[in-house]
């Protein structure tokens, strides 16, 4: 596996840690949330609320107030706009693996 800050199609080998939103490797050891669909990770409960805040701000009319909600209340990935499967619970995939 290459760097996985640049952008690549994924492979077999980095399937599993690839973002398809960004196209590039997010490994999730340790983040707060990783989406199923695009699999982008949001390594702290800020980065998601940032996100989110970002992502609504192109939806707002101009002049709107966004209030960003806790992190804990965002229903989906603020990019692909995929809900959580599992919403009261912070999957990311290294909290998912088997053990070998």
């Amino acid at each position: 596996m290459g760097d996985p800050a640049v952008s690549h199609e994924p492979t077999r080998e980095c399937a599993p840690v690839h973002c398809w939103w960004h196209n590039t490797d997010e490994p999730d050891d340790g983040a707060y949330r990783a989406c199923f669909e695009c699999r982008h990770v949001y390594a702290t409960a800020e980065d998601l609320r940032e996100a989110w805040r970002a992502e609504v701000a192109v939806a707002a009319l101009p002049g709107a107030v966004v209030v960003v909600p806790p992190a804990d209340e965002i229903g989906a990935c603020p990019l692909c706009a995929h809900d959580w499967l599992t919403p009261g619970r912070r999957f990311t995939a290294a909290s998912e693996r088997m053990p070998s």
